[in-house]
């Protein structure tokens, strides 16, 4: 039977009295409308298979899809010139499809029941075009149509292989992760995709709580440790790479904060045969300053301590020189003095009480003034010397760091150089910390957010519960493990690897220039070409159907 036009002209009707077409008993033209959405949910799957070999094409064979969408542009110019043009038959047809499927109730009964997917990316393309042209209004009502176009577009179920190119192509690499991997951190799959919204964070937790199954989870757990360790180095050779120097293949923890120290002091000692101090009115102004700075944290009794030191190490070192008739300090008797200043400083640091500490970062400034007034001493030793004062600058956030509770062969965690990054941030009411300059807190900040743990440590319920789910537990037995679960995890375990783990992380993070481009248009512009790409394939299958 013929279907109906729905847009044809009607004939006026005498008034009837209404009746509910959808009240229990009411007749049905043609196909009942539950026989329509039963079928179409049964062909949906069969739809989507179709739909994701329609795009695939249009992927594949870029040459045949630009020519059928030449064909169809210039067919629909073509039908407002006069006379017959070789392109019209397309249009034409693809028109008449439309108009069959969606002008008549019973065409569009039975195009949804036959392609509901399909039925569902026409509409939200009609959707999306509208919203499209009244986004460019002004004011709320052309942000309401930006949202409307997007609603449609996620509405789409094209956009889901078109989103899953997109982002293989052009994957949102998150800038923390950028700044780890660019120095020489490699964090595990749950740790990259983590970093980013949405479902990601899911993975993270995943693989935390895989980490506390026995057996399976000793592989995430140790790449994920071996990130933790990486960062450790990383920061040291922040410290490091001012005097061209690295800590590669030094073991994280007490060893490695050793080594970054008697490395620099090593650096220092070979420039100080060569340079000499004369002390000036800047050096006395920048050492009081230094006292003042610190005093309001102080008790009485530090303060005096502070005084004693100074005097000591500082004053009675410059006055016997001055009455010794010397002009100048040699850089030898430098070294003795910046190296009583540190040592002191380094114990108070780490004293239990925060007059103890103040007096420690008091002494690391007058520290720093001595440096500055040998840089002023020695113009054409700046550059090396200005290179051993930013190296020693990023030594001190790695000690401060350090010397948080942990155990020593662990090294640092994440939180604990970033506990030290703000501990060293001499700026008032640490106000560099708090705008995210504070020197080294690109990196320690990266880590801390990246390389985090959300679940809480091991034996807790949290772990207990995402351990079961996957297939274990967390109480120090293993249980009984899916199969599948095990082979996969198994297979898995291999990402992790020392020398894997780096390669999967480039994999995730990276690609060529051309190939970002490409996805970064398929994401903006793949809905639009992929609807029009897909019409020439959708008409040839509508004329074969006719003709079965």
């Amino acid at each position: 039977m013929a279907g109906k036009n729905l847009f044809a002209p009607q004939k006026p009707q005498p008034s009837q009295p209404g009746r509910n077409l959808f009240a229990p008993g009411a007749p049905e033209v043609g196909m009942p409308w539950g026989d329509v959405f039963s079928q179409a949910f049964e062909n949906a799957p069969e739809d989507g298979k179709l739909m994701v070999k329609e795009f695939a094409t249009m992927v594949m064979e870029p040459g045949q899809t630009a020519k059928s969408l030449w064909q169809l542009a210039s067919g629909m110019v073509q039908l407002l010139i006069p006379g017959k043009q070789d392109n019209e038959k397309v249009a034409q047809a693809v028109g008449k499809m439309f108009m069959d499927h969606y002008t008549t109730v019973e065409g569009f009964k039975k195009h949804f029941a036959k392609r509901p997917l399909s039925v569902i990316s026409d509409a939200a393309g009609l959707i999306s075009g509208g919203a499209t042209l009244l986004a460019k209004l002004p004011g709320k009502a052309g942000k309401a149509a930006a949202f409307v176009r997007k609603s449609a577009d996620v509405a789409d179920p094209m956009m889901l292989p078109i989103n899953a190119v997109s982002k293989v192509m052009n994957p949102r690499t998150g800038a923390k992760v950028k700044t780890l991997m660019k120095e020489g951190v490699n964090p595990t799959i749950g740790q990259i995709l983590g970093a980013s919204r949405g479902a990601g964070r899911i993975v993270d937790v995943a693989e935390q709580a895989l980490s506390s199954i026995p057996v399976l989870g000793a592989a995430p757990k140790a790449g994920r440790r071996r990130a933790a360790l990486q960062l450790n180095t990383a920061a040291a050779n922040r410290a490091l790479a001012p005097i061209g120097k690295n800590a590669d293949g030094i073991t994280p923890g007490a060893d490695l904060v050793a080594y970054v120290h008697d490395t620099l002091s090593a650096e220092f000692n070979r420039i100080l045969p060569s340079i000499v101090m004369k002390p000036d009115m800047q050096l006395i102004d920048n050492i009081v300053t230094a006292i003042k700075k610190h005093g309001s944290e102080m008790t009485e009794m530090s303060r005096t301590h502070l005084d004693h030191v100074v005097k000591e190490i500082v004053s009675n070192r410059l006055l016997e020189a001055k009455q010794a008739g010397a002009k100048v300090i040699p850089g030898k008797l430098v070294q003795i003095m910046k190296s009583d200043l540190d040592r002191i400083s380094a114990d108070l640091m780490a004293g239990t009480t925060q007059a103890e500490r103040s007096v420690g970062r008091a002494l690391e400034d007058v520290s720093s003034a001595v440096m500055k007034n040998l840089e002023r001493s020695n113009p054409y030793k700046v550059k090396e010397l200005k290179a051993v004062q930013e190296g020693w600058a990023n030594y001190v956030r790695i000690r401060e760091g350090s010397t948080r509770p942990n155990a020593p062969e662990l090294g640092m965690s994440p939180v604990q150089l970033d506990a030290g990054v703000k501990a060293a941030d001499r700026s008032m009411r640490k106000a560099r910390y708090g705008e995210g300059r504070s020197l080294m807190q690109d990196l320690s900040s990266a880590g801390k957010e990246v390389l985090k743990s959300d679940l809480p440590s091991s034996g807790t319920t949290d772990r207990a519960l995402w351990a079961s789910l996957l297939g274990g537990s967390s109480a120090g037995v293993v249980p009984f493990i899916d199969p599948l679960v095990g082979l996969g995890a198994t297979v898995g375990t291999a990402t992790y690897a020392p020398y894997i783990q780096g390669g999967v992380a480039r994999l995730l993070t990276s690609r060529p220039g051309a190939v970002r481009k490409v996805g970064s248009g398929l994401g903006k512009y793949g809905p639009t070409v992929a609807r029009a790409a897909r019409l020439p394939g959708r008409l040839k299958q509508s004329l074969e159907e006719e003709h079965r």
